[in-house]
């Protein structure tokens, strides 16, 4: 089957991509893999159901009456399980609740990028009035004592009263648990009524100013800020897009800006996952900020699919040290010939000073590279050398939920970032 018939068959569009031969291959690919599901999501009632956590992280899940595991409340992730199964002594004289509950998942270890994708897409069950006065329950088998407030302002825009919100730290058996199918998988697929969770939110916060096009910076990071962004980002506000920079705002004060966006341009990151509350249509404009074919171009993807949003990535990167997405190594992006082609392509009007080499910004990337790798005390040979030492230990690790784990310790004990 060729890469068009793929998109045509899995319900998706096309992306446009402005980059290299072999990057461009690889977005494709990426991106063909990925579908959105036609058909509706089940809800499933289970009679006496338990919500269980195991003792370890990552161990949850809902069992039926008669102990069996609802295969259905499983994490998944990459077509792979993201959880263990907890063993029946977690489900010996669980406490009881005489009231229904609707299963949303594990609280996990939440950074909002995952928590809005992985941790939240089981909340379009709330958009059915038959579940909205029930309990919603999210297990915390992180043990997290310190839950992110953003977690219980998502429940709070959805509409879920604080007494129905219910952050769950040990077994429990309900009346009836309701599972939700999952309506989002990373690296997989995406849903309708995932998106409809999100356009719910973006319904109830109201909005101050209007603006069609916003650019979402990085530039006034503290931590992992993106070199030579300032630059870039002021193209795109001479022709019409408004600078923001998220994390000095409120979530609900992030929401209403882009509830109304029909243009949304950034690094690719967090940030640009604020697509899930934009109206349908628009385009998301993601600048690869990596030169490594590493990237979340694959969630991004996703993401606009779920919205009926258009998506274009973008070679930006000028790095003089390849990295991949994830990586903790200072990255920059400047005024690519990929870039500029979009520019010319789109009427983007820029000077020739505009997209001039910045010298200034390169000097602080490589400055800020040195400084990266004295801090971590070896050269960047050494910690390539280690990392493989790493992973080839791993592959003798069964089960991918202990080799992740095997990966962190031993990273953590060789002081690989």
């Amino acid at each position: 089957m060729t890469l068009w018939k793929r998109f045509k068959k899995n319900n998706v569009g096309i992306p446009s991509v402005y980059a290299s031969k072999n990057i461009t291959k690889y977005i494709l690919r990426e991106c063909g893999k990925r579908f959105v599901k036609s058909e509706s999501l089940n809800i499933k009632c289970i009679p006496n159901g338990i919500i269980a956590i195991g003792r370890t992280a990552y161990s949850f899940g809902v069992f039926d009456e008669k102990g069996v595991y609802v295969k259905e409340s499983m994490l998944l992730r990459c077509k792979r399980m993201g959880n263990s199964i907890p063993t029946a002594s977690t489900m010996i004289n669980p406490q009881y609740l005489d009231c229904d509950a609707v299963y949303l998942g594990d609280l996990g270890n939440p950074s909002f990028g995952h928590y809005i994708l992985e941790n939240w897409n089981r909340a379009y069950a709330f958009c059915d009035e038959k579940y909205r006065k029930m309990k919603f329950v999210l297990v915390n088998d992180m043990r997290i004592e310190s839950i992110p407030n953003f977690v219980a302002e998502l429940a709070r825009l959805l509409g879920i009263s604080p007494e129905n919100f219910i952050f769950l730290n040990e077994s429990t058996r309900f009346r009836n648990v309701y599972v939700p199918e999952q309506g989002f998988m990373m690296a997989q697929f995406s849903t309708k009524e995932f998106g409809k969770i999100y356009a719910q939110i973006a319904e109830k916060v109201k909005e101050k100013t209007v603006f069609e096009k916003i650019y979402m910076s990085r530039a006034a990071l503290k931590h992992r800020k993106t070199y030579g962004e300032e630059k870039v980002q002021g193209i795109f506000e001479k022709n019409g897009y408004r600078i923001v920079y998220p994390e000095q705002l409120p979530l609900e004060e992030q929401i209403a800006l882009v509830k109304n966006c029909k243009s949304l341009a950034g690094c690719a990151g967090t940030a640009l996952h604020l697509a899930l509350f934009m109206p349908n249509g628009g385009n998301v404009i993601q600048l690869k900020r990596n030169k490594r074919k590493s990237d979340n171009c694959g969630v991004q993807y996703l993401i606009t699919q779920a919205k009926g949003i258009d998506l274009v990535v973008i070679e930006a990167s000028i790095e003089k040290y390849k990295t991949k997405h994830f990586d903790k190594y200072p990255q920059i992006i400047g005024v690519t010939e990929h870039l500029k082609r979009f520019f010319d392509d789109n009427g983007f009007t820029y000077s020739s000073e505009d997209i001039d080499y910045d010298r200034q910004s390169y000097e602080e990337y490589i400055r800020a590279n040195e400084d990266f790798l004295t801090n971590l005390g070896r050269s960047r040979l050494e910690r390539r050398l280690q990392e493989l030492i790493v992973q080839a230990m791993a592959c003798f690790i069964p089960s991918r939920l202990h080799r992740n784990a095997f990966r962190g310790k031993m990273r953590k004990l060789f002081g690989i970032v």
